[in-house]
């Protein structure tokens, strides 16, 4: 299959390390790729993140837990208010688990990742994250094309 057939997937990177984000950015780019494509942006200032998020909506995020300005959960929940169906993950080098398990409850994260990732990895947590991300909107349209139908039914 050509690069054609399939769409790119827009992905952004937050992390307070250029060379973090650079090296996201470069192994969510290199060959093979499967089924998906991303064209990924990357930031090193969490507010520029945001602020990115209102001119432009993302397929998936991946920001990094520990972040002078702004930690990656509030991160991930102020991404979640202003693009809810954005694909959530965080990346983290010094996360335990009461940490992961607040960032599902405060941000609802699709995906968590430990520094240093390894790339497999973190394709298959950016492809799942995806995945769900596409099953979660396909099923809002399905339920609403029901609701849709049973309201026809009820006034017929």
């Amino acid at each position: 299959m050509s690069a054609t057939e399939h769409p790119e997937f827009p992905v952004l990177v937050v992390d307070d390390e250029p060379n973090i984000v650079n090296a996201l950015r470069r192994e969510l780019a290199t060959p093979p790729l499967g089924r998906y494509r991303y064209a990924v942006e990357g930031f090193t200032d969490p507010a520029q993140a945001l602020e990115r998020a209102r001119q432009k909506s993302f397929a998936a995020v991946i920001s990094d837990y520990r972040m002078p300005e702004m930690d990656g959960v509030r991160l991930l929940e102020a991404f979640a208010e202003k693009q809810p169906d954005c694909a959530r993950i965080l990346l983290s080098g010094v996360a335990g688990m009461d940490d992961v398990i607040a960032a599902i409850d405060l941000a609802h994260i699709h995906g968590y990742l430990a520094k240093p990732w390894v790339d497999f990895e973190l394709r298959a947590a950016v492809a799942q994250a995806l995945a769900q991300r596409q099953l979660t909107i396909e099923n809002r349209v399905l339920a609403s094309m029901c609701r849709a139908r049973n309201l026809g039914y009820a006034e017929g």
